[in-house]
């Protein structure tokens, strides 16, 4: 093994292992930044659709209380019949959207938000008793 005795060899060397250090941890530096925002899309999708999915569910809510109230203040049969299926209709979309948001907020990680996962188990709790 020839031993390297000039000066201009040894910092050519020296150079390039220095290149070698940072292109790989440039290398390494990418994919783990690559990951890490993958990892935030993630998060921030999975918030946007259950955020969605519970304005859904408020709406379809809303929308069952006004035709049951309005169920209540029609005169004619033809009326009541008409509000009587629209009220189905809104159930329907609210039970509909309840499983939607389920399984949404069933692809949580446990150690995710444990805090959401409570408060749609009251969700569904009161929801039941409807």
């Amino acid at each position: 093994m020839a031993i390297i005795s000039s000066v201009k060899a040894k910092l050519g060397l020296s150079f390039a292992a220095l290149t070698a250090v940072v292109l790989s941890i440039s290398i390494l530096s990418i994919a783990q930044l690559e990951q890490a925002n993958e990892a935030f899309a993630n998060y921030v999708e999975g918030v946007n659709l259950r955020e969605e999915l519970a304005s859904e569910l408020l709406v379809a809510a809303q929308q069952r209380a006004i035709h049951a109230r309005n169920l209540v203040l029609v005169s004619s049969r033809a009326e009541r019949d008409a509000e009587h299926a629209m009220v189905s209709k809104a159930h329907n979309e609210v039970g509909a959207t309840l499983s939607k948001l389920r399984a949404a907020i069933l692809q949580l990680r446990a150690s995710q938000d444990r805090e959401e996962q409570l408060l749609f188990d009251e969700l569904a709790r009161v929801e039941g008793l409807y």
